[in-house]
């Protein structure tokens, strides 16, 4: 994803911060490419997020989105509850409530989280139904 230059540089350390204190991803600066990009590490080094610093930036919509399966409804609440709780409420954190969609078998449990970035992290669990 591409997000302002300007923008990545000023809310670096608290972006870093925040995806580590809320749901464990390691993020550095990739020194050695150009304009210095972001990189975050998911839970497994193999998945990451890449962020560009650009003079335009993104033009992401409110709802666009990348999504992370977590393990339980359980995991999924803690998520949320770290991302209401940052630094004490910041307000640059948004929260989509938790929902539950039935998808055939399963439900689908899922919630949005952003913070700064153009995309917004949607967590998905996905339930047995109970018969």
């Amino acid at each position: 994803m591409t997000m302002r230059r300007d923008d990545l540089d000023r809310t670096f350390d608290d972006v870093v911060a925040f995806y580590r204190e809320v749901f464990g991803w390691a993020g550095r600066r990739l020194e050695h490419e150009p304009g210095r990009p972001l990189l975050l590490h998911l839970e497994d080094e193999r998945q990451f997020v890449f962020v560009y610093g650009d003079h335009e930036g993104t033009l992401a919509q409110p709802m666009d989105h990348f999504g992370v399966a977590v393990d339980s409804e359980e995991a999924l609440d803690a998520l949320v509850g770290r991302a209401r709780g940052f630094r004490g409420g910041d307000a640059r954190v948004e929260v989509i409530d938790k929902a539950v969609t039935p998808a055939g078998e399963v439900e689908v449990v899922n919630a949005y989280v952003r913070f700064v970035l153009p995309l917004m992290v949607e967590l998905q669990y996905f339930r047995g139904r109970a018969r």
